[in-house]
This record gives structure tokens, C-alpha cells and sequence, in this order.
């Protein structure tokens, strides 16, 4: 059986950093999403960040690639909260950004 490399733990986190990156920004549409189709506007969306998983393993086709892919995509929208405070702050308003 193969095992990962860094080039396939390199590429499983590009993958997630782009779906993680796209699910923080769909957040300007959500409001909108959620006047037309109620409660599913959140389901609609959680679809881009799922996604990560499937596609790194669909690619590589290496046991544990759906998983390091999923959690490095939670990882990455966290991290981005922490990056627009420039990684100065590491208090309060670093963590309430990171939160959302």
C-alpha cells in the first residue's frame, strides 16, 4: 500500500485551504440565501466545505486523505480569522474573528 508523501499532504492542503477559504467568504451570501430558501441556506453552503475531503481522496486515492483533507479544511477557516488581524493580536478579538 502507498503511503502519503509531502507532496500528497502538500496538495491535500491546497485543496483545503481553497474549499476552507470559499466557505469563509460564502458567508456574504448567506443572509441573502436564507430570505429565499429558509433553513437550508446553511446546508447549501456547508456543501463547499465538505467537499475538501471527497475531492483530496478521489485524487490521491490513499487512506486517510478524506480526513486529513476535511480537518485541515476546518483548520484553514480558523486560521484565516487569525491572518486579518495579521497574527499581532492573539487575544480576544483574534479569537472572535477566527470564531466566525
Amino acid at each position: 500500500m502507498k503511503h502519503l508523501t509531502l507532496k500528497d499532504i502538500i496538495f491535500i492542503m491546497l485543496i483545503a485551504l481553497i474549499f476552507g477559504a470559499l466557505f469563509v467568504g460564502t458567508d456574504v451570501i448567506y443572509a441573502p440565501l436564507y430570505l429565499v430558501i429558509g433553513p437550508f441556506a446553511n446546508e447549501v453552503l456547508f456543501g463547499l466545505w465538505i467537499m475538501a475531503g471527497p475531492l483530496a481522496i478521489a485524487i490521491l486515492r490513499l487512506p486517510g486523505t478524506a480526513v486529513i483533507g476535511e480537518v485541515l479544511a476546518a483548520v484553514a477557516g480558523s486560521e484565516l480569522g487569525f491572518l486579518t488581524l495579521h497574527y499581532k493580536n492573539w487575544g480576544w478579538p483574534a479569537l472572535i474573528s477566527s470564531a466566525f
